[in-house]
Formats: C-alpha cells, sequence, structure tokens
C-alpha cells in the first residue's frame, strides 16, 4: 500500500501498555443492555435434496443448518466459508457456496470434502445449480457484468455465458431456462436467459428492486423485491403480476422447502422469516442488531447504534427501539458512527469508500460523499469533518482533503479533546496525538504503543481516553495526567473475524460512546450486543 511520506516516531511520555499494573477491583458493572440478532447477516437460504435448511450468517463466516420450526443451529460449517453471500445444492446433495469479495466458489461433497471450484477475481454473488448439475455465477460489480458456468471438478476455466450480472440470486425453471433479477443495474426487471446460447428476454418488469427468483415446487416463479419489500408471482408467459405478501425491509433471499413453504431471509434484521397463506411472516430466528459498530449518544438522551443495513435509534435509559432507518431509506452501510449534536456522521468501505452526513430529526442524508478508499472512521473536529482513510494511510479533511497524519497502517479509532486529536492505528497498536491546541504536530506524537487492535476511542467526563481493544477483548481507560491505565471491562465479544479482501476492521468499528451522567456504552459485533457499563459507586 502506498504511502505519500511517513513522519518519523515522537514518543515523549509516550505509556507503554506493557508496563502497566491493572486494578483488579470490580470498579465497573457490565450489563448486556441491548440483545440484538442470533446471527451476524443473514443473507442467504436454501434447502438441501433432503429438505433441510441451511442460511448463510454473513459476518460469521459461516453456513448454518438451522432447524426449520424452532431456528435451532444444527450444524455450522466454516471450512473456506470466507464472506460468503449465496448458496444452493446439486440434485447429488453436493454443497457449492460463494466468497463475495475473494469471487471464490467452493463446494463440500456430503461426505464433507471440500475444495475450490473456481477463483473469478472480482466481487461475486448468486449461485445456482440446475437439474443437471450445471453452476452458474454471476458478477456483482456495475461495469463489469458476466454470468458465468463453472466447471463443478474446477479443471476448465470459466465459461461467459452472457455479460450480464448484478443478479444476486436466481434459479432455474422446470422449462430450463435461468431466470434472473437485474438488482445492481436499477432496470427493475426479470430476465429470462438461455445458458446454452445467451439469449436474453426480458419477461417482467416494473419491480422497484428485484433481488431474488426462485420457483415453488410447483414450478411457479416468484420474486422477491428488495426495495418495495414484497413477494410476487410472476406467469414467465404474460408477465402478469400475484402479490403473495407485503414484508419487512431487508428482504434479500428465499427458498421453498418440499412442503411450498416459503422462508425468507432478512439482512436488515438479520433473521429468518416463514411465510403464511395468508402473507403474514413468522421469525423464525431472533432478529434485531447485527454486528453494531458505530454508537452515538444525543443531547436529547437517544442512542443510535449502526449495524450494516441499518441505523437504530434507542432509547439510552431503558434500551427500548424507538426507531430504524435502513439502507433502503437511503442511508450507506454504516460501519461507524459521530454525533456532532446536530448531525450523525458515518463512513462505510463496503462496495466503495463513503462518507455520510445524516439528519437524524429529518431521517436524510445532508450530504454523501462517495470518493474515498476504504474509510474506516469519521468525526466532526473544529468545525470540519475529517475521515480516516485507510487506503491512503491518512486522517483528512473531507472538503479540500488536508492531511492531518499520515503513514498509518490502519488508521481506525478518531477521538478529540477539545483542539487536541487523537488517531488510533489499528495495526500499529500506537495512539497518536496529530493536533494540539489546533495545530498539526509534525511530527505527531505517539503516546500509547502495544495495544492490540485499537478500535472505537473517545474521552469521558473527566477527559481520560478510552479504547476499545479489539485484540485483548476490552474496554481500557487511560489518564494522561499521571499515564496510568485501568482496564475497565475484560472478556467482552469483540472482533469478528473478516474475509480475505476485506477491511481488518470488517463490518463493524467496535466503539464506545460516554452519556452525561458518565455511563459507557460499547457495541459488540460478535454477539450483537450493546454493553452498558456503569461506574459502582
Amino acid at each position: 500500500m502506498k504511502r505519500s511520506f511517513y513522519w518519523p516516531l515522537a514518543i515523549a511520555g509516550l505509556i507503554t501498555l506493557s508496563a502497566c499494573s491493572y486494578d483488579d477491583n470490580q470498579a465497573y458493572t457490565v450489563q448486556n443492555f441491548i440483545q440484538g440478532a442470533a446471527f451476524n447477516g443473514t443473507v442467504s437460504v436454501n434447502f438441501s435434496p433432503d429438505n433441510e435448511l441451511f442460511i448463510i450468517d454473513a459476518f460469521s463466516k459461516r453456513i448454518v443448518k438451522i432447524d426449520q420450526q424452532s431456528g435451532e443451529v444444527l450444524e455450522s460449517l466454516t471450512e473456506k466459508v470466507d464472506g460468503p453471500a449465496d448458496l444452493d445444492f446439486a440434485p447429488d446433495g453436493t454443497l457449492y457456496w460463494v466468497n463475495i469479495f475473494s469471487g471464490e466458489v467452493y463446494k463440500r461433497t456430503t461426505e464433507g470434502v471440500v475444495s475450490l471450484v473456481a477463483e473469478l477475481n472480482t466481487v461475486v454473488d448468486g449461485i445456482t445449480v440446475n437439474a443437471e448439475g450445471r453452476i452458474f455465477t454471476a458478477s456483482f460489480v456495475p461495469g463489469e457484468d458476466a454470468l458465468w458456468e463453472l466447471d463443478p471438478l474446477g479443471v476448465q476455466p470459466p465459461r461467459v455465458v452472457v455479460e450480464l450480472g448484478g443478479f444476486d440470486a436466481f434459479d432455474f425453471g422446470p422449462d430450463g431456462y435461468l431466470y434472473a433479477p437485474d438488482y445492481l443495474n436499477g432496470t427493475g426487471q426479470v430476465y429470462r436467459i438461455d445458458v446454452d446460447t445467451g439469449e436474453v428476454k426480458v419477461i417482467a418488469d416494473g419491480f422497484c428492486q428485484p433481488i431474488s427468483t426462485k420457483f415453488s415446487q410447483a414450478g411457479e416463479l416468484y420474486v422477491l423485491d428488495h426495495l418495495c419489500p414484497q413477494v410476487v408471482k410472476v406467469d414467465v408467459t404474460t408477465g402478469a403480476k400475484t402479490l403473495i405478501a407485503e414484508v419487512d425491509a431487508g428482504a434479500d433471499n428465499f427458498a421453498f422447502n418440499q412442503q411450498d413453504e416459503l422462508f425468507i431471509a432478512f439482512n436488515a434484521d438479520s433473521y429468518i422469516g416463514k411465510v403464511n397463506n395468508d402473507g403474514s411472516v413468522d421469525k423464525i430466528t431472533r432478529g434485531g442488531v447485527s454486528a453494531p459498530g458505530g454508537i452515538a449518544i444525543r443531547p436529547d438522551g437517544s442512542l443510535f447504534v449502526s449495524d450494516v443495513f441499518g441505523l437504530r435509534r434507542f432509547d439510552a435509559a431503558s434500551g427500548e427501539l424507538q426507531q430504524s432507518f435502513y439502507t433502503d431509506d437511503g442511508i450507506i452501510p454504516a460501519l461507524s458512527l459521530y454525533d456532532d449534536g446536530q448531525y450523525l456522521i458515518t463512513t462505510s468501505h463496503l462496495f466503495g469508500g463513503f462518507v455520510q452526513v445524516w439528519n437524524p430529526s429529518t431521517g436524510t442524508a445532508v450530504e454523501t460523499h462517495v470518493d474515498f478508499q476504504q474509510p474506516i472512521n469519521a468525526i466532526r473536529f473544529r468545525d470540519e469533518v475529517i475521515v480516516a482513510d485507510m487506503g491512503i494511510g491518512s486522517v483528512v479533511t473531507l472538503n479540500g482533503r488536508t492531511p492531518l497524519i499520515e503513514g498509518l497502517k490502519v488508521p481506525a479509532g478518531l477521538a478529540a479533546n477539545g483542539d487536541d486529536l487523537y488517531v488510533g492505528d489499528w495495526e500499529t497498536g500506537t495512539i497518536w496525538k496529530a493536533v494540539e491546541a489546533g495545530v498539526s504536530l509534525n511530527p505527531p506524537q505517539a503516546v500509547v504503543e502495544n495495544l492490540s487492535k485499537p478500535e472505537g476511542i473517545a474521552f469521558d467526563n473527566e477527559g481520560r481516553l478510552l479504547v476499545v481493544e479489539v485484540g485483548n477483548k476490552r474496554l481500557i481507560r487511560i489518564d494522561f495526567t499521571d499515564n496510568s491505565t485501568f482496564v475497565i471491562a475484560e472478556d467482552l465479544a469483540l472482533g469478528l473475524e473478516p474475509p480475505k479482501g476485506a477491511a481488518p476492521t470488517w463490518v463493524a468499528l467496535s466503539s464506545v460512546a460516554v452519556s452525561s451522567s458518565g455511563a459507557l456504552y460499547v457495541t459488540s459485533d460478535v454477539d450483537n450486543l450493546i454493553y452498558k457499563i456503569e461506574e459502582n459507586k
């Protein structure tokens, strides 16, 4: 990764954690304040030939078999499951899946043998196997459209069927044609594709954003619309549409079991739902926040939490959910979060480099910037939004891109204490003072080292630095007045492991927020928890 230049290290007053002692007294009480979803990103669902229900738990990097009635986990598969996005079964029971960021396609035989089928070296999503055992997947990057047929043995190179992609999830009909929804390109169309000739025909249109097409056991085509969340049955001859069910936000993928019961994977609240005959949906797994990262307390006492597909407002006193905003509402996938007193600022490095200023009062974006490389965090400092961009190893101003500190490996944590700015480097475990009294330090001053994967940082009401130290799964407090360090909480469920091709902080910047009363709130991406930590009086 190329950097423009490196500043020499300034180490005056450096705190080295390995030399610190810790007070073991139980000074704080840790409460599991808000419990989120049972899974970390349910983005796909399908049934094996013997009618067993499998789902993708994307952010936990696993494929899970669950009970169709209770949602109980029966089996968890993790070998070579690395950023999974979709799965399907061959008639002989072989399981196939795609790893979205690496473009890898793997298979697992019924004997449990895992092997690589293809490596497409681009972002891919959607996989389907027809009745003859032929395998197809598609690109998921604008401008790189392709539908490929793959060799099940992994010997022959992928064959481009047609230069068309962005389907997300698709299926073969009883007529032998492939039916695919245009999710990514915005046409609102559903295609019928002859996989031998490459002929493409539009058989239905007028959808808001079709994301998944599946055939029932009766051989009828159903389409899941993501943006106008509903399930629609489509006549493949006439294109006529019949509404089956209106569903919650975040409908991502669906499948029919052998009894023609319909199950949907919802990504926004990360749960699996079963559609009843009257169009209602029963949750068979617990929904809620999934992979929570950014957290902020507003002046009105509301607690905002970001969790990839949504931004949620809770009551900071009771933990009651008050409001949810989803990506369908125009917010970017929110991985970090900062409250500037008026607006919320969030970043995302999934499928692009985004920084957004969001008005929580109106539920609308004030500014959206799409031209960063890998922004991990952003805050407001001295009336300017500043962005920690891993892609350039720097913290820069939003407007003008003026660097405040450069030469970092993985800039993640950002915190201001008056006119002083502190930056945490996830990879080196160093906290830097980049700005003092409003003046950029050249060189910047390293004030703490030997941390293990520091992510969110903030100052408490006494002016002491709080650090979510993900590598050691704890929250620590550093007092610069006497250079003391105190462990506030340990054994926290932190640190989802990223897949190949993703940023080290993955889908959640584990963060800490401080209330006016001194209560601390920390996000757990692993167990989908919001911890509330209070000092014992």
